[in-house]
């Protein structure tokens, strides 16, 4: 992976970020509290044939899960 971006409007303690050159492997957790209850996460694959897949899970039940394949696919998940 190469990029990844969330929002999560009513995070507890990191409600919106960037992390670029995050290898092959990203995870992001934390608590949220209120309206909107969502959270969203833009997922940037920049290498031909490399397969990225975003889950999202809530309450350890998978709401959103979708996969993209790179050069430069990029995509936007939400749960």
């Amino acid at each position: 992976m190469y990029r990844v971006q969330y929002i999560i409007p009513t995070s507890d303690d990191q409600q919106y970020g960037e992390d670029n050159g995050v290898g092959n492997s990203w995870v992001h957790n934390t608590t949220v509290w209120g309206r909107p209850d969502y959270g969203a996460a833009f997922v940037h694959a920049l290498w031909p044939g490399v397969e990225v897949t975003c889950v999202v899970s809530v309450g350890g039940r998978v709401v959103e899960r979708r996969t993209i394949v790179g050069p430069y696919g990029a995509m936007w998940c939400q749960g």
